[in-house]
């Protein structure tokens, strides 16, 4: 089964047209022809002799998925020892949350975050966007897992799209939840075409208290 025209978009426009590792566009514009140099790799090969090959459900979904260049892509494969699963997975994630920030400038839009104090706020902003901009604070590195765990989430919750709102609330609640908790506030938002793919877009963005009153925020 080959990739779907919905994960194929996603995956270009999370990347920004870029390389996960050496950030080099990946459509070049040679005057009147578009050249296509960006290769579309999986994290786990589905071929038995490929690189990290496990068995897993499904290959060619948006999660097993990284976008590199041609020279990266042949790297990445030779060196599995070093770009392991979780490595991939990492520089993916990385990667996507700098053009997360840079769509979110570039766009030239102003972006109206408002603080999410229930689930119900979170999944009706979530709610059949086609990409998501997350952030977190990166200096709180005790709450990594947690931050991860989220974004994870939310990054992921297209496929809820067929479940019932409260199914979809039960799923984000204990995240969420303990985000609040320990003194984080959530920031929600979204953005109709937002960015050079015009994509509807949805935000959450994971700050601290003193960040959110350093900055003019909706309540």
């Amino acid at each position: 089964m080959s990739i779907n025209d919905k994960t194929r978009k996603i995956l270009w426009a999370k990347a920004g047209n870029q390389c996960a590792i050496c950030k080099q566009k990946l459509v070049l514009d040679l005057g009147e022809k578009n050249t296509v140099v960006g290769e579309e790799c999986h994290i786990i090969s589905p071929m038995p002799n490929g690189p990290r090959h496990l068995k897993i459900e499904k290959y060619n979904e948006y999660e097993n998925l990284i976008l590199l260049c041609s020279v990266h892509h042949k790297l990445v494969d030779d060196n599995e020892e070093t770009f392991t699963e979780g490595a991939l997975k990492t520089l993916k994630r990385n990667h996507e949350l700098n053009i997360g920030k840079k769509n979110a400038v570039n766009a030239g839009e102003i972006i109206l975050l408002t603080r999410a104090t229930t689930t119900r706020e979170l999944v009706r902003c979530l709610h059949e966007a086609m990409a998501f901009s997350t952030d977190y604070p990166i200096e709180r590195k005790e709450d990594y897992d947690l931050f991860a765990e989220f974004i994870g989430l939310v990054n992921d919750s297209d496929v809820l799209n067929d479940f019932d709102e409260f199914t979809i609330m039960k799923y984000f609640e204990n995240p969420f939840n303990e985000i609040l908790k320990k003194g984080y506030y959530v920031l929600i938002g979204r953005v109709a075409e937002c960015g050079k793919y015009k994509l509807d877009t949805a935000f959450a963005y994971i700050v601290t208290k003193e960040e959110f009153e350093r900055n003019s925020f909706s309540t």
